[in-house]
């Protein structure tokens, strides 16, 4: 996820589950909720940048990340440290977290696990602006 860095940046989550064929969104879960202690940041700007708290409804949320302060420009690496002590294991480098006891929540996650015992991750980059794919570009004709 990427967006400016004067500004909260979203990261979406969803509760998934396996169907036997597909994921599915788990859209009757409206109750799981991961502490903003349990999200780990490292890398980048880091210090400059804090993480809130996780609430789904319907199997949807959002992992809101402060603006930079100061302002900066770079990228943070967001774990959830889903276990029930000790660091986050997700593929990134372990850097902690106080865990949120929801261990069930672990999967598949990344090209490191070969279990189903990893936290999820991503990479936020705040001063980077849409992909010029997404640009649009106006043409008119005149007659």
């Amino acid at each position: 996820k990427f967006g400016s860095e004067k500004s909260a940046l979203g990261l979406p989550v969803q509760a998934q589950y396996w169907s036997g064929s597909t994921w599915v969104i788990n859209d009757g879960d409206s109750c799981t909720t991961v502490p903003a202690n349990a999200f780990a940041l490292s890398g980048g700007i880091a210090a400059n940048t804090s993480a809130a708290a996780l609430t789904l409804v319907a199997g949807n949320g959002t992992v809101t990340l402060a603006a930079p302060s100061p302002q900066a420009v770079g990228y943070v690496d967001v774990a959830a440290n889903l276990g029930s002590s000790g660091a986050d294991q997700s593929c990134l480098t372990s850097h902690g977290g106080t865990a949120a006891n929801r261990p069930w929540l672990r999967a598949q996650n990344g090209a490191c696990a070969a279990t189903y015992d990893r936290d999820p991750s991503a990479r936020a980059t705040f001063g980077m602006r849409s992909p010029e794919s997404r640009k649009i570009i106006h043409v008119r004709e005149i007659f």
